[in-house]
């Protein structure tokens, strides 16, 4: 897949040069043969498929979104416009226009008005780009224009040459032509002249396109169709161009790795297709990926990923003041750790084993996997939220938002006592390396009522200088570990105020997904404007920017993020619809909508 990425990356980063030479001949294609579409042409081989149907649509929406104008209408982004490093591209797009004789918007989307496709091969990695424009005259039209640009932009790089009569310009890596209604850019030779062979010879679509693969087929069914553009992956030529490459051996490089994504690994192993398509509104962005999926998939060593029939679920998140984000998800991780044998390679196994015996130590001579890590549910829950330091005697200079993980304990009897114990061992090990390390002690309390526990460390208040100014708070202040206990529930926080706070929010149903993901743009900016200063003031030091430069950079990074609501993503297995289904959106600002995070000083609740 690396192989296939890189193909593709390299052809599109130089599909401009590419297009500078078009100096062709339009040869006429018979008008069943101009019926076709990009997926008709390409052959079953083809791994990596980008189709856009509308081009023009896409590009009015693309370059006509609120979210542009907004950004336009940015200071900072409006000077960098008109700043010279711009004014080359400037340049080039009047240049453009000039030869074209029409806007550079209108002139793209006459070119690409019946298709835009680009396709990876994965039989030599080879990139195809196919577009199809409004008819043959204005690409003879285009041609002409082209071939002016050519002249004085090749420098001699290209040359003119035939293939089956017709006229190709050659570059040192692939080249164009111009057949009909089409305009064809590859990266290597041989490929341009079987696409050229398929453009001339073939009526009408055949067994042996891409379109006729089966896999092409089923996602195409399935696509929404209010999509914009979508990019087909074929996970068989995939994995027989990849070879053994880790990523299909069903094994992860390290436990984090496989803790992320070895569910996805076995999918990505099994799946015939796997489809991506872009959905452009006012009000966000969305990416949808589907692919096939089915529980039946998943070895014995992987059940811990999506649990039992892939219905694991995801833990509701509580609603605390000043929620910054949150990531939840379903894990068995101690089924995970006992299977380590099967999953990582033996290096991995012998460190984890040492670990094992270390930490069983830290917990009594319990067994980790089995009894500490299998103590606790499958549902993981890390949230992050804004500080408040109103009531704060001790106020760092920087201010951090704090951040909890939410676990649930199968036998929350037994697990206290344990839990609670290696806590406190934990504060006492990080006061003896703080003492030689010259940080504040931590102090510790304990809070106890009718339902909850808290375990709650501070560290001690800096000392004074008896003469002269303090210094700024360090970052530690940020922090007063916290262990807290309600029920079944288990809190690990980096704060007391937010250990306290998710043990008061009612707790609600878990979530029918196996990962969920949320980040709210207000409350980013809010904790850009509570730092504004010393972010002012490490750009000064860092950067030698000047006050004015300073601010207006930090003010830039604040008016971004007023553009923005938030950020989600979401993995859902849907057994019943055999479809594995990942989401990432951005959510936008409405266009009259006001964040109010650059003059933000308090906390909301």
């Amino acid at each position: 897949m690396h192989v296939l990425g890189r193909s593709l990356f390299h052809f599109c980063s130089s599909a401009a040069a590419l297009t500078a030479g078009f100096a062709l001949l339009a040869v006429p294609l018979p008008a069943v043969a101009q019926e076709l579409t990009g997926p008709d042409i390409f052959p079953q081989t083809t791994a990596i498929c980008v189709e856009v149907t509308d081009p023009p649509a896409l590009l009015a929406a693309l370059v006509r979104h609120p979210l542009v104008e907004r950004l336009q209408n940015i200071d900072g982004i409006r000077k960098a416009l008109s700043s010279p490093e711009m004014q080359p591209l400037l340049t080039g797009r009047n240049f453009f226009q000039l030869q074209l004789g029409m806007p550079w918007l209108e002139a793209l989307q006459a070119v690409s008005a019946k298709g835009l496709w680009i396709a990876v091969d994965s039989r030599d990695q080879s990139a195809a780009l196919l577009i199809r424009g409004r008819d043959e005259q204005l690409m003879q039209d285009v041609r002409l224009k082209l071939l002016e640009l050519t002249r004085l932009t090749a420098g001699g790089n290209g040359k003119l040459d035939t293939y089956r009569d017709i006229p190709v310009y050659r570059l040192p890596q692939g080249g164009a032509a111009v057949v009909g209604q089409w305009l064809l850019v590859v990266n290597k030779n041989e490929a341009g002249r079987r696409l050229l062979d398929r453009l001339l010879d073939l009526q009408s679509a055949d067994d042996q396109s891409l379109s006729a693969l089966p896999a092409w087929q089923q996602s195409r069914a399935s696509r929404q169709p209010q999509a914009a553009a979508w990019l087909w992956a074929g996970m068989q030529a995939i994995r027989d161009a990849a070879g053994n490459r880790a990523v299909f051996q069903n094994r992860a490089e390290n436990p984090g790795v496989e803790l992320l994504f070895g569910g996805l690994q076995t999918v990505l192993n099994h799946t015939d297709w796997m489809q991506t398509e872009l959905l452009v509104a006012d009000s966000s962005l969305r990416l949808a990926l589907t692919a096939p999926f089915s529980a039946d998939w998943m070895p014995e060593s992987r059940q811990w990923y999506f649990g039992p029939d892939a219905a694991g679920q995801v833990p509701a998140v509580p609603q605390v003041a000043g929620l910054l984000g949150s990531i939840g998800m379903y894990r068995n991780v101690s089924e995970m750790w006992q299977r380590a044998g099967d999953l990582f390679d033996a290096d991995i196994n012998d460190r984890m084993a040492e670990a094992e015996s270390n930490l069983g130590t830290v917990f009594g001579g319990r067994d980790f996997g089995d009894e500490v890590l299998g103590a606790f549910g499958p549902e993981l829950l890390l949230v992050a939220a804004r500080q408040d330091f109103s009531a704060v005697r001790t106020v760092p200079a920087i201010q951090l938002p704090a951040f909890a993980l939410v676990l649930s304990l199968k036998d929350a009897e037994t697990m206290r006592p344990e839990l609670r114990r290696a806590f406190q061992s934990a504060i006492g090990f990080f006061n003896i390396t703080g003492i030689q390390e010259g940080r504040p002690q931590l102090d510790m309390d304990m809070q106890k009522s009718a339902d909850s526990e808290l375990i709650i460390s501070r560290y001690l208040p800096p000392r004074r200088p008896a003469t002269g100014e303090a210094p700024p708070n360090p970052l530690i202040y940020n922090f007063s570990p916290t262990a807290a206990f309600q029920g079944d529930q288990f809190v690990l926080a980096s704060t007391e105020q937010l250990a306290a706070e998710i043990l008061r929010v009612p707790r609600q149903p878990a979530v029918a997904a196996n990962v969920v993901m949320d980040v709210k743009a207000d409350v980013a900016g809010q904790l850009v404007a509570d730092n504004q200063q010393s972010m002012v003031s490490q750009n000064m030091l860092t950067k030698g920017q000047t006050r004015e430069e300073a601010e207006a950079e930090v003010l830039v990074l604040q008016q971004l993020i007023g553009l923005m609501q938030g950020l989600t993503f979401q993995v859902r297995p849907d057994t019943a619809a055999k479809q594995l289904q990942m989401e990432l959106e951005l959510r936008l600002t409405p266009a009259d909508g006001q964040n109010g995070v650059a003059g933000e000083s308090g906390r909301d609740n």
